[in-house]
């Protein structure tokens, strides 16, 4: 059985962080058929990977784009 919310990394953008802005876009499906693609701040994937720990693989990818390390 899968987990949801399935959770993907989707893409970073380093113009969005240059201002500032929220650069990693990750694809959350919450149900078959429901699904956003959010941007998502350092502090967001943290408190993410807290909360959804079946997919901190997913969003470790964010945080290395960010270039943090674990």
């Amino acid at each position: 059985m899968s987990e949801y919310p399935k959770i993907t990394f989707y893409d970073f953008n380093p113009r969005r962080l240059a201002r500032g802005a929220e650069s990693c876009r990750v694809d959350i499906e919450h149900a078959e058929g429901e699904r956003d693609l959010l941007w998502m701040s350092k502090s967001d994937i943290r408190r993410n990977m807290m909360a959804f720990p079946h997919a901190k693989d997913e969003l470790q990818k964010g945080l290395d784009a960010y270039g943090v390390t674990k």
